[in-house]
Parts: structure tokens; C-alpha cells; sequence
């Protein structure tokens, strides 16, 4: 798929789209700030491949089939426990291969925990990430251990939805029980999610409308908070919700409004989404000048 914007990747079960690597113009430059700015790309990346995994596995998808499910082409299945609803991708192919770029290893675990199946309203999936490793083509790795949770708040699956219709999905870990995040150079860094996605089916394609729910520290409208590598607190904060749009009915999506910031870091950054080379917001949400977002 063809990206314009970095920061978020979008999963969404029956029709799944990501969002991935783009431009941008920063005003300032802070080590740590731009350091942050890459991590937050990337486990944002990874965590939500291995959720297109997931929905791969759950519902089935564009990949191969073994035993009767799907899976990715990295992987392996253990479905011994299928029966409780528990499936276990264990990534030891060793190579990378379709749409991975980079050479996985260790496993998840995924469980559904509420509903009899994914499309029930309110039905929920517990992934477990177990030694979870990726490494890119220039040996630069990153680990996960943890649980995060998907809800699907409205039930049904994207590829069914009729025109003006929209289908909600939480994404989250629970406030206590953070993502654990290891770097190539040793360091830790503690992650915790809280992203709401709503898709809608338009006449030209689809909308998908990205929030944040959490609450920490009297701040609201959190999307991701945690210790940065070095081990500094940070908040994201969506302050006006993040409206990727498929202005092309490709899957090509374009970030087109939506404005974001990052506090507890040297100095508070914005995010200001749907700008074109200058910084301006752009009243054409699909234009051909649209750059991808401004970091001020």
C-alpha cells in the first residue's frame, strides 16, 4: 500500500490497511525527541503487523493456509489449544518474506477472551508477546514482551460494511501492565496503548478516524504513554482526532486532519496533520500537494 504519513498503522480486520513511513519537516532537532520519534514509529509498525497476524489468523486472509488456517508466511501455528480459542504463532521461518521486511522471531499468543467469535460486538482478543523480535536489513532490532488487547466495540468486519456504516476497534494495554520494549543497545523502554479506530465506508472508499481514551497524569485524550529508552515519562495526546482518508478507493490513505502532541519530553512537540511542503494545512483533503504532517 502507498503511504504518506509515519507515526500510525491502522489494522482493521476483513480489509486490512496500513499506514507506514512519510515525509515530514521538523523545526527543531532534540536527540531525544528524535529518537522518541523513530521508536514511537516503529512499535506502532511492528505491534500492529503482527495485529494484521492476528486478524490474518482469526479471520483469514491474503496469505498461506496450513491445517486449515491462515497464516503468515513467517510463521508457524500451534493450534493444539484451538478448541479454548487460543492460537500460538511461533515466528521461526528465519527469513523475511511477502510483506515482511524484516527477520522475526519468538512467538504470541492469541486468545479470545469475550464474544464466540471476532465479529461479535464487543468481542475481544488477548495477545501476549513472548521474546517477540524483529530485525530490519540494517541489523537494528527491537523486542517485545507484554499483552495488548484488541475489542472489536461495534462487531462485524470492514469488508461487509454498507455505505455511511463504520465499525469501532479499541487497541490497548491495561494501565498497570505495560508493553516491555527492548532496543539492539540494551535499553528498556515501557509502553502502554489506548487507540480507538473508527472506519467508515464512504461512496469513494473508506475513513478511519483515530483517537486516543485514555486518561493518565489529568491529561486526556492519551494515545500512548510511558518511559521513553532513557527512561524519561512521556504522553502522546491526540488533541483533534487523526482522519486518514482513501481518496482514490485504492487503499491509498492520506492523513488529512488531525493534530497530535508529545509532552514530558525537552520540550512539548505538535504534530499538525493534511499539510502540504510548507507547514499549511491544505482545504483539499485529497490534493496532490498533501506532504504528510508538520512537527512544530
Amino acid at each position: 500500500m502507498k503511504i504518506k504519513f509515519q507515526s500510525a498503522c491502522i489494522l482493521i480486520a476483513g480489509s486490512f490497511l496500513f499506514l507506514n513511513a512519510c515525509k515530514t519537516k521538523v523545526n527543531q532537532d532534540y536527540s531525544e525527541l528524535e529518537t522518541q520519534s523513530q521508536d514511537n514509529a516503529s512499535v506502532q509498525r511492528e505491534t500492529d503487523q503482527v495485529l494484521q497476524d492476528v486478524a490474518t489468523l482469526i479471520e483469514g486472509s491474503k496469505v498461506s493456509r496450513t491445517n486449515g488456517l491462515l497464516k503468515p508466511c513467517d510463521a508457524s501455528v500451534d493450534s493444539t489449544y484451538s478448541s479454548s480459542n487460543k492460537y500460538i504463532l511461533k515466528y521461526d521461518k528465519g527469513s523475511a518474506c511477502g510483506y515482511i521486511t524484516g527477520i522475526r522471531s519468538g512467538s504470541i499468543v492469541v486468545t479470545l477472551i469475550a464474544g464466540t467469535k471476532w465479529s461479535d460486538a464487543n468481542a475481544k482478543l488477548k495477545i501476549d508477546f513472548n521474546n517477540f523480535k524483529i530485525k530490519n536489513v540494517s541489523n537494528k532490532s527491537i523486542t517485545f514482551n507484554g499483552t495488548k488487547y484488541i475489542e472489536n466495540v461495534t462487531g462485524g468486519f470492514v469488508k461487509n460494511l454498507a455505505q455511511d456504516d463504520s465499525i469501532t476497534h479499541k487497541i490497548y494495554t491495561e494501565s498497570l501492565s505495560p508493553l516491555t520494549i527492548t532496543f539492539d543497545d540494551g535499553s528498556k523502554a515501557n509502553w502502554n496503548l489506548a487507540r480507538k479506530k473508527v472506519i467508515k465506508k464512504l461512496v469513494t472508499g473508506l475513513s478511519i478516524n483515530i483517537s486516543g481514551f485514555a486518561s493518565p497524569l489529568n491529561y486526556d485524550n492519551v494515545s500512548e504513554w510511558g518511559t521513553t529508552r532513557k527512561g524519561t515519562q512521556f504522553y502522546s495526546i491526540i488533541d483533534k482526532p487523526i482522519v486518514f482518508k482513501d481518496c482514490n478507493a485504492n487503499n491509498n490513505f492520506l492523513a488529512i486532519l488531525g493534530q497530535k502532541r508529545h509532552v514530558g519530553l525537552v520540550r512539548e512537540t505538535t504534530i499538525q496533520y493534511g499539510v502540504n511542503a510548507q507547514g499549511e494545512p491544505i482545504n483539499d483533503p485529497c490534493s496532490t500537494s498533501l506532504y504528510g504532517y508538520n512537527v512544530s
